[in-house]
């Protein structure tokens, strides 16, 4: 590179005025603003070459979004197990026949709901009414026995007889009401209740002195084996009850 001489030098501050001229003649430029109509909103513009597609939910859709506050909540959490919903055996009856006979009424039927101690079938039995028949005899036998006792314990007071006459008395007591007492408990054993006993002492013989199955809790009848005039022997299962208000839930649970 050649060094400039001194006739090159005398023209450079004219050039160099020349070059600032414009820049300082030049209108000052606003900034950059958007543009007030503009929609913030809206997708930028492609690039050169590209395009966009813009995917819109149909108004169907959009109705179903729900808008809410963000709040702080606890979050239910759910776990999926195999399993299987069994009963709770202290709810499960089978209900079977005490004595043999012949199904004479039928009260309820499969799927009926039931309460405790209701009826579901009668039974005709000649077992039954032979053992009404003994409870009504030794009863019978109880009551002159007692009688007569309470008599003989007066009379005893006066010394009016003797003490063998009194250890008779006394002994046919005790004994009718040791045989009363054991009828009485047969015929509980057999499903009757101290009421119907009752019923029977004062002559009112509900159902002609038939055997009458009941519920012993309250729930659904899931199973019923038995027809009208069919034939039961002692111990044959007629129904089964389920209360199903509390099941039991058993589920493989990962560790």
């Amino acid at each position: 590179m050649k060094p400039l001489n001194h006739r090159h030098w005398r023209w450079f501050p004219v050039l160099c005025l020349i070059g600032l001229f414009p820049l300082g003649c030049s209108d000052p430029q606003p900034p950059a603003t958007t543009p007030p109509d503009s929609d913030v909103s809206a997708p930028a513009a492609a690039p050169a070459g590209q395009t966009f597609h813009v995917d819109q939910l149909p108004d169907q859709a959009r109705q179903r979004i729900r808008i809410e506050e963000v709040k702080e909540r606890l979050t239910p959490h759910a776990v999926s197990a195999p399993g299987n919903v069994a009963l709770d055996l202290a709810q499960v009856a089978k209900v079977s026949s005490r004595i043999p006979g012949q199904v004479d009424r039928i009260m309820v039927h499969l799927g009926n709901r039931v309460k405790k101690h209701q009826p579901l079938a009668a039974v005709e039995s000649l077992q039954l009414d032979e053992l009404v028949q003994e409870y009504l005899v030794a009863r019978s036998k109880l009551d002159v026995a007692s009688s007569n006792f309470e008599r003989t314990q007066q009379l005893q007071a006066e010394n009016i007889i003797s003490q063998r006459r009194f250890l008779e008395d006394r002994g046919q007591q005790i004994q009718a009401q040791a045989v009363y007492q054991h009828v009485r408990e047969k015929l509980l054993n057999m499903g009757l209740s101290k009421q119907e006993l009752q019923q029977l002492e004062h002559g009112s013989h509900l159902e002609g002195h038939k055997y009458l199955l009941r519920a012993p809790l309250s729930g659904t009848v899931v199973s019923q084996t038995i027809v009208l005039g069919q034939g039961v022997a002692a111990g044959d299962e007629l129904f089964e009850i389920v209360d199903t208000s509390r099941v039991w839930v058993f589920a493989n649970l990962p560790i």
